[in-house]
């Protein structure tokens, strides 16, 4: 079972927001990009630090996303 988990803070790194939920039967990696999806929901400007080289260089456009998760990114 895979589970996911962010923080928001703010400028001054005080806590805003905190969340948890089970991702299921999930990988690490589809695991983080779940989480990525939930948090990144309409947001702007908002940095972003991951374990997932993979889905950072996804992000930042580096690397081509794996079809296993081109959905999710």
């Amino acid at each position: 079972m895979a589970a996911t988990g962010f923080f928001i803070r703010d400028w001054n790194g005080n806590v805003r927001l905190a969340g948890a939920k089970k991702a299921g039967q999930a990988t690490i990696t589809v695991a983080e990009c779940l989480a990525l999806r939930d948090i990144n929901n309409g947001r702007r400007k908002i940095l972003i630090e991951g374990d997932s080289k993979l889905i950072i260089d996804c992000l930042n456009e580096k690397t081509l996303v794996p079809w296993s998760i081109h959905l999710l990114v």
